[in-house]
């Protein structure tokens, strides 16, 4: 599978069931998956809007993550790190971690207090 793209920020949507239970504020558009071919890789571009979060959880594969705008503080098991733009990080197979907007005072009206962060999720192959 070889595939070019380019995003579309109206691709964005509110999360489906995957994270409807335990988000506010949370929106996500994917960029490569099982709907163009791929079996082993997603990459997705993801919002939080002001005071959005994703509640605590884990996952059976490892994320990676890079902040294209925005403050967001990810809590990864049980340390708060505050991230911006260029920041990026990766978290391993069953970390519980959980994402909130930095929903700052006075935010400038170029970011409107939103988060954009390009998630790349890949599984364990043990």
């Amino acid at each position: 599978m070889h595939f070019v793209g380019r995003f579309d920020q109206s691709r964005l949507t509110p999360t489906g069931p995957k994270y409807q239970s335990h988000s506010e504020g949370y929106s996500i558009a994917p960029l490569v998956d099982h709907t163009i071919g791929s079996v082993h890789t997603e990459l997705t571009v993801n919002q939080l809007n002001p005071a959005g979060t994703i509640s605590p959880h884990l996952h059976s594969y490892e994320e990676s993550f890079y902040i294209l705008a925005g403050q967001a503080i990810v809590t990864i098991g049980g340390n708060a790190h505050l991230l911006g733009p260029g920041d990026y990080g990766s978290i391993k197979v069953g970390t519980e971690h959980s994402w909130r907007n930095r929903d700052s005072p006075g935010a400038s009206a170029s970011s409107l207090g939103q988060m954009f962060v390009a998630d790349s999720m890949l599984p364990c192959l043990t």
